[in-house]
């Protein structure tokens, strides 16, 4: 059986919220207040994937 690796695609630019400062990867959503790319990384670990890559483009400093 081959390996599942995760795919968290976060290159994009975010247009379609407006105001929001930063990336839409790191908005904190409620109830628990932890950012959008921490909830997908507990789901994929949830459901058994081990390997997860993350594609960004050079100005989202704030994700890493």
């Amino acid at each position: 059986m081959n390996p599942v690796v995760g795919l968290i695609p976060a290159a994009g630019f975010a247009r379609r919220i407006a105001g929001v400062p930063g990336s839409k990867e790191v908005i904190s959503l409620p109830p628990r207040g932890e950012p959008v790319i921490s909830l997908s990384l507990e789901a994929m670990a949830r459901a058994g994937i081990r390997d997860v890559v993350v594609v960004l483009r050079p100005e989202k400093k704030d994700i890493p």
